[in-house]
């Protein structure tokens, strides 16, 4: 039919009760035991549950084999032996002295934890009284006392004889006979015995009735010596509840102002959570570390802050944590925390930079520990490439590792003369000097002074060039390449994607041609995107990326 806690194999059920059943059951040695299995589902059920064990044990009956509390799993488990029931000890004329004591002792166990007797089944088991089962019931206090003793009452009317001890039995010797003093002592002791047990009972069933003092909300020690102080005895329990401190009395089974019996148990249940494990929180922020400790019920206690050191832990990150991750406390503890004073800082300096080329400048830096994060190009007459300025100042101390600023010249652009007229050359044209004309010896003076065409002429025509057709000079038309020609103007057109690793900041396209350099596009945080390039340009052009105006890299189309 199934196991119990893995470990008891159930024949049968054998009852249910509200919160119980009942199971006969075979222990892994094969032995036949009962198992009252138990269903825990709130806190008042739990805290029935830790009284019910308390009487249990504090019976000490040689029948209950085991009591299993754990998240999941309560059940206790019993042999199965024969007994008498107690019933029949009851119905004697005479009973056992040491039976009646101990039966009352029982009695006395359950009330004190809230549990009458006819909800437990009491057996005699070699003449002496003992617990083999007892029921999940939960009554009022009240209620128990008047059950319990109206069981004892016919103890009052009852016969008591001493205890005999079982000696083994040896041969009776000769002697003499006993007079009234050989027997006088023992009639006084049995005469003795019955008039105690006889108060005993009277003492147990008519005690004095006290007041039960309230002492929830005081601290355990203070409360159960109120408790005990006005004739009471305590029992401590442990129990949870946030937001109240460790070792606060948080519930008490007699509430106070309840009228009982004097030296009459009361449980105080304590507030005592389980323990918990101390969670590492090195290297963690104390915002992180609050947060992880708030998670498993703990919070940060003291903050010291270390001096700054060399360590590799940057400023604010805790370096040591007591007490130390793994250890078992109370819930909400507070744990102690040493944080990071921040690395010791060692300085450095520039020298000036002013003058020096972009190389000489990029050296310095490094040499004096620096990082050369930005290079700022700043129009100057000066040569081109020339440091005019740095950040920081020359010769102030700044910590190793930081960055720098350089702002290097960078030559003025110069934009060529503008020509309104594309086909008239700019400038003045230049006039060739006068040269005089020596006759060629293959012409002659014709007459009034005019030459007379060479014979390679006709109807007084000149043969043409012969580097020249139909009166153009050149082939095919074209100028001479001594010529003078101005710049054409050309479309450009495509597609450009700004590189992947541009970063953040204002990137800008710009063209240079030789109308100057102009903007073509601005975007914020452009890297990696694409766009249509489309733009007439004039000669060479040069196509320049800039990034928060400084110059990234230049490509031509």
């Amino acid at each position: 039919m199934g196991r119990i806690d893995g470990k008891y194999e159930i024949v049968q059920e054998l009852s249910k009760e509200t919160h119980s059943t009942l199971y006969e059951a075979t222990t892994p040695g094969g032995e036949l035991v009962r198992v009252d299995w138990f269903t825990i589902v709130d806190p008042s059920t739990r805290t029935l549950f830790l009284k019910y064990r308390t009487a249990l044990k504090g019976s000490e009956s040689p029948l209950l084999l085991d009591v299993v509390s754990k998240p999941g799993a309560y059940y206790t488990v019993w042999k199965t032996t024969a007994a008498d029931p107690v019933e029949h000890f009851l119905q004697a004329h005479v009973k056992d002295a040491a039976a009646v004591e101990a039966l009352i002792t029982l009695v006395q166990v359950l009330t004190e934890q809230g549990f009458a007797v006819p909800d437990a089944e009491i057996v005699m088991l070699d003449g002496k009284p003992v617990l083999r089962g007892l029921k999940f019931q939960d009554r009022p206090i009240e209620e128990v006392q008047r059950l319990n003793a109206d069981f004892l009452k016919p103890l009052q009317s009852s016969k008591v004889r001493a205890t005999r001890p079982v000696k083994n039995k040896k041969p009776r010797s000769a002697g003499p006979r006993l007079t009234v003093w050989g027997w006088l002592p023992g009639l006084l002791f049995l005469t003795c015995t019955g008039y105690v047990m006889k108060n005993a009972t009277q003492a147990y069933l008519n005690p004095p009735i006290y007041t039960v003092p309230d002492v929830i909300g005081q601290n355990i020690t203070q409360a159960a010596e109120e408790v005990v102080h006005d004739g009471f005895r305590v029992a401590v329990v442990d129990g949870e509840e946030p937001g109240v401190a460790i070792g606060t009395v948080i519930e008490q089974d007699h509430k106070g102002g309840t009228s009982l019996h004097v030296n009459r148990l009361v449980t105080l249940t304590v507030n005592n959570p389980p323990p918990l494990s101390v969670p590492k929180i090195t290297d963690m922020t104390v915002g992180e570390a609050t947060r992880t400790l708030q998670e498993v019920g703990l919070k940060v206690g003291a903050v010291t802050t270390s001096p700054p050191n060399d360590l590799t832990l940057p400023k604010g990150s805790i370096i040591a944590q007591d007490p130390e991750p793994g250890t078992q406390v109370g819930k909400g503890s507070t744990i102690n925390i040493l944080i990071s004073g921040g690395r010791k800082v060692k300085e450095t300096f520039l020298p000036i930079l002013k003058g020096m080329t972009f190389d000489e400048a990029k050296a310095e830096v490094e040499k004096a520990g620096l990082v050369l994060n930005k290079v700022q190009q700043v129009v100057s007459e000066l040569p081109e490439g020339t440091v005019i300025r740095q950040t920081p100042d020359e010769y102030k101390k700044v910590p190793v590792g930081s960055p720098v600023t350089i702002y290097v010249s960078r030559a003025p652009l110069v934009s060529p003369p503008v020509n309104e007229n594309p086909t008239t050359p700019v400038g003045p044209v230049p006039k060739p000097d006068p040269v005089e004309t020596t006759p060629d010896p293959g012409t002659q003076t014709g007459q009034n002074g005019q030459t007379t065409p060479d014979v390679g002429t006709q109807n007084g025509q000149t043969d043409p060039d012969p580097d020249t057709q139909n009166g153009q000079n050149g082939q095919n038309g074209q100028p001479d390449p001594d010529t003078t020609q101005t710049p054409e103007t050309t479309l450009k057109k495509f597609q450009y994607t700004f590189p992947s690793d541009l970063g953040e900041g204002i990137a800008e396209l710009r063209v240079q041609d030789e109308n100057g350099e102009s903007t073509l596009m601005k975007a914020p945080n452009a890297a990696g995107m694409t766009a249509e390039i489309e733009v007439s340009v004039k000669g060479n052009a040069v196509f320049n990326l800039y990034l928060d105006g400084q110059l990234v890299s230049s490509f031509e189309r």
